[in-house]
Order: structure tokens, then C-alpha cells, then sequence
């Protein structure tokens, strides 16, 4: 990495992390920087309490239900950015589904009464020692859970569910959110409800979908359960809070992205390798900046022709070039100078930020050029153009200054 890069990327980390807050979602695990909505915090401590079973424990999970593999799902709709909604003109299909609220929904289905449910007034769950469930929680009419782990400690607790369609358990670190399938083609998601905003849960489809439902509050374990009746076909691939809104109002020239699950609210340069976490920049973009393996950074993004990546490392005259509905979105950084004399400090910064940008010169397939002013922006510290393209024609080139 050259020195020039270096301290941009000073810069740029300082200027970014200033007004972060020192906890919250994504950051109170340090070894673990990667947001992703389908692993929100674990669930809350319960009673730290053993419970010890005498005598043998059976390795089936009671009432005779069996464990249930949830079926593989038939294809949905094609979604934002996949390959299924571009065509081969490069032109986008129709667009992804939009946010539909459900109706309120009731259990189809209850569990029966059962003596291995604990009957006491809403006690705090328990981990039992042993090979199995035995001692449930009636978290729903129609959900029930309950913990166990190996008497030698040494093995990972469990977390096991039970609905009138079947039963399964899942290592207790992580579960959350515990997606259930239940009677009458309803879907329960449990979260932990500090993980929420407002009164709804909602739920992103593979599809590209967005679907919201008032979840129910269980104050002994602060769980919050939500109930869905999905599309045929149709699976969960975020949970979280939906968001449509961008970060700078900007005219777009075409399609917008529909409301997302699991966006992050601050931009954040996450690990080489990691999973990208999005954030929305504008109504037809959502960024996630990333290390790479070679020192620097790349900005990956998302729009509704596709996904793509380009490397963070365009200060003027240098331009990058990314594909939206109906043209290009253009980015630009001040030119790096040098700072003369060189500072003695070894640790000083070596180079400072030129002039203010004024406009990206554009060279079009056509043979044709464009000038568009750049605006540097105050969301994200990047500046940006925007040029509407005729059907068929791209960019070949394009230089800011």
C-alpha cells in the first residue's frame, strides 16, 4: 500500500469512526465486526440454573413428534441484483415484490397440555443436564422451548422447539433469530426484542419481499414472536427492521431498491473477506465498504441492474463507475497532494487533499462526451455524479477534475 493510500485511509477511518457509538449491534463482539441480519445477539441470560434428571433420558424429544427438515423451497421471483432479473440486453425485468403487510394471524393449531411443560406462573427457563429436552416452556399456544446440555459441560447447550407440525434443536449460541414453521402453513419468528424498533418484525424474502407483523412481547424471557403466513414457496433470508429511505435525497433515473431488512445505519470498512453489510446511500444504491487482501479498501454496491465491487481508490483524476436503472452513478475523491516540506514525524500525514472537485468529463460509446458537476456530498465524504444514459450506449472513459 503506498504512502498516498495510507493516509487517505487515515483520514478517511477517523473521520468515519468519530460519532460511532462505542456499543450496539455489530460492535459489543470485537472479534466479530461482520453485521448480519440473520445473527442478531444472542438471547438474554436466563436463570443460571442446572437442573439434574434422574435416571436415563430419551434421545427422541417427547410427544412422539419427530424432527422436521423444512423443505427445500421451490424459486421465488427473481430479486434485486439477481442474475433471474436482468436480461440479456442487460435491461432490468419487473420489479422486485413490494412490502405487504400481513393480517393479523392466530395460532391454526395448539399444543396440548402436557405435564412436561412448567406449570409454575411464568418461571424462568431452566438448562437441564442431560441428553435431551425434558422440562418446556410454553413460549406460544402453539411453541414450545426448551434448553439441555451434556453433564459434562464440555458440550454446547441446546435450544429445542416443538410446534403441532414437528420438533428440532439447535446449538443455543446464535439461534437467534429461530425461524419455526407451524400448523396451518404459518411461520413463528422469534427475536430478541432489543434488537427491535417499534411494534414490528419484519421479515425479508428471498425474493426480494418484504413482509411485517406485530410481534408478541414475553417479558420472562424478553423474546418477541412474530407470525407469518409466507408465499408458496417463498423463505426468510433477513429479519430486522426494513428500511426504504436513503441517506441523500437525490433524483434517480430509473428504478429504486425496494425496502431492505438488516441495513446498517453508519457506513463501516469491515474485514477482508467479510460478509457485506449494506448500507443505503441513495434510493438506487446501498454501499458496503470492505478490506482487501492487498492492503487497501473496495466499495461494493448494489442497484437494480446487479451487484458489483470497484476499488476504493479513485482520487481525482481517477473516476469510479457504477451501473444504475437508466445510467451510471459516478464517484470522485480530491486529488492527494503532497505536502512540502515533508513533515519530520514519521506518523504525520504526507499528503493533503487538493482543490474541490467542479465536474467528471465522460466518454461515451456513441463517441460522444458529457460534463456533469460533482457534488461532494455529506452522508458519506465521497463525491458524486450522476449522468442519465440512451439505451444501448455506456461509458468508455471518464476523468474528474
Amino acid at each position: 500500500m503506498n504512502a498516498a493510500l495510507e493516509d487517505r485511509l487515515r483520514r478517511h477511518y477517523d473521520d468515519r469512526t468519530r460519532d460511532i457509538p462505542a456499543q450496539g449491534q455489530g460492535l459489543d463482539d470485537g472479534h466479530k465486526l461482520k453485521i448480519s441480519p440473520l445473527k442478531p445477539a444472542a438471547r438474554p441470560n436466563r436463570t443460571a440454573r442446572t437442573v439434574l434428571v434422574a435416571g436415563s433420558i430419551a434421545a427422541v424429544i417427547v410427544f412422539g413428534l419427530v424432527v422436521v427438515n423444512r423443505p427445500t423451497p421451490t424459486p421465488e421471483a427473481a430479486g434485486v441484483g439477481s442474475p433471474e432479473s436482468i436480461s440479456s440486453d442487460g435491461s432490468v425485468a419487473d420489479s422486485p415484490p413490494q412490502p405487504q403487510p400481513l393480517e393479523p394471524l392466530v395460532p391454526a393449531e395448539t399444543l396440548p397440555p402436557s405435564a412436561d411443560v412448567s406449570d409454575s406462573p411464568r418461571p424462568a427457563p431452566v438448562t437441564v443436564a442431560g441428553s435431551a429436552p425434558s422440562v418446556w416452556y410454553r413460549l406460544q399456544p402453539d411453541l414450545d422451548v426448551s434448553w439441555y446440555q451434556e453433564a459434562d459441560g464440555e458440550s454446547p447447550a441446546m435450544l429445542c422447539w416443538r410446534t403441532p407440525v414437528g420438533s428440532e434443536c439447535v446449538k443455543d449460541k446464535g439461534a437467534l433469530p429461530l425461524i419455526v414453521p407451524t400448523a396451518g402453513n404459518q411461520t413463528l419468528v422469534v427475536v430478541w426484542v432489543e434488537t427491535l424498533i417499534g411494534d414490528n418484525l419484519d421479515v425479508q424474502l428471498a425474493g426480494g419481499g418484504v413482509l411485517s407483523a406485530r410481534f408478541e412481547l414475553d417479558a420472562t424471557l424478553g423474546w418477541g414472536v412474530a407470525r407469518y403466513l409466507l408465499p408458496d414457496g417463498a423463505r426468510i433470508s433477513a429479519v430486522g427492521t426494513a428500511s426504504g429511505s436513503a441517506s441523500e435525497i437525490v433524483e434517480v433515473s430509473g428504478q429504486t431498491l425496494p425496502p431492505t431488512v438488516g441495513l446498517i445505519e453508519t457506513p463501516l470498512t469491515i474485514p477482508a473477506g467479510s460478509e457485506l453489510n449494506y448500507w443505503r446511500w441513495f434510493a438506487d444504491l446501498d454501499i458496503s465498504q470492505r478490506a482487501t487482501t492487498s492492503g487497501g479498501t473496495e466499495l461494493c454496491w448494489r442497484t437494480p441492474v446487479g451487484t458489483g465491487c470497484v476499488e476504493d481508490s479513485f482520487n481525482s483524476p481517477e473516476v469510479g463507475i457504477i451501473p444504475t436503472d437508466g445510467g451510471v452513478i459516478l464517484l470522485a475523491r480530491r486529488a492527494l497532494v503532497e505536502i512540502t516540506p515533508p513533515p519530520t514525524d514519521p506518523s504525520a500525514p504526507k499528503f493533503e487533499e487538493g482543490l474541490p472537485l467542479h465536474s467528471i468529463t465522460v466518454m461515451l460509446s456513441d463517441g460522444s462526451t458529457a460534463t456533469v458537476v460533482v457534488d461532494e456530498g455529506a452522508a458519506f465524504g465521497i463525491g458524486y455524479a450522476r449522468l442519465a444514459l440512451a439505451p444501448g450506449v455506456t461509458v468508455v472513459s471518464a476523468t474528474s477534475t
